[in-house]
């Protein structure tokens, strides 16, 4: 059987709150629409902010996942700060009636020495950790030694530090919301096809949830717009559910 995870990371990224819960509710309505169990990894501030919200997710079906506070960097912490920061997230969620067991480093920014950390602060898994994935090394060229480490590592699941490690899918190019955007349907579609194998059927792709809101400045939306991209990602999604099964993280975890 082959699982494959739609997830999302939810951050302000200059946004207000408005346009963060205006794209979220849509991400939810295109999951309903595709049949996708969707884990929407939320940044802490943004859960505190906007509890009800966020607990209207949860029940919704949709998993909620821990994406930092503040969208910061977690190899730019000491061991106390990033047990305080999930500790913290952590209480936030709960006062709030959302339970989290999954967590991704924002920006993959995730020291495989800290995942302990992350099972000490009662996290199931990690799904921080990016195999074969050239792209990193353009946009974080200053973190060679991190993104080698990622590079280099097992592109399926596995235990490590007390925690899964279920590692983002990529075959030297992620797949993401940028490379449905911007190459060709029969190239992504490849991408899927070689990632069953290298992942042992349990495909992870990502988006942002500000793939779903009107980016006029960003040179990939011009090239790409909202609508053509939506519909580029559905045939992705009808293409994918032929060959394998929707699942949410925490259902694949379980699986495991």
């Amino acid at each position: 059987m082959i699982y494959f995870n739609f997830s999302v990371d939810v951050e302000s990224y200059g946004f207000s709150d408005e346009e963060v819960l205006e794209s979220v509710m849509e991400i939810m309505r295109f999951s309903e629409d595709n049949e996708l169990e969707t884990t929407f990894f939320v940044t802490g501030e943004l859960i505190e902010r906007n509890p009800i919200f966020f607990k209207s997710v949860q029940d919704q079906g949709f998993e909620v996942a821990c994406h930092g506070y503040k969208h910061e960097r977690f190899d730019e912490l000491d061991a106390k700060e990033i047990k305080s920061v999930l500790k913290k997230v952590k209480t936030i969620a709960k006062k709030a009636g959302i339970k989290l067991k999954g967590f991704r480093a924002p920006q993959h920014s995730i020291r495989k020495k800290d995942l302990s950390i992350v099972h000490e602060t009662g996290f199931l898994y990690d799904s921080s950790v990016t195999s074969m994935n050239f792209m990193q090394f353009m946009f974080f060229p200053k973190k060679l030694f991190l993104n080698l480490s990622h590079f280099l590592s097992r592109p399926y699941p596995y235990q490590t530090k007390g925690v899964i490690e279920v590692p983002t899918t990529s075959v030297f190019i992620p797949l993401v919301s940028l490379a449905v955007r911007l190459m060709p349907e029969w190239i992504v579609r490849l991408l899927f096809r070689v990632s069953c194998f290298t992942t042992k059927g349990n495909v992870l792709f990502y988006v942002h949830n500000w793939d779903f809101l009107e980016l006029p400045n960003s040179r990939a939306y011009r090239l790409c717009p909202k609508e053509k991209f939506l519909k580029k990602l559905s045939n992705f999604i009808e293409f994918v559910k032929s060959k394998a099964e929707p699942k949410s993280l925490d259902d694949i975890v379980s699986l495991l």
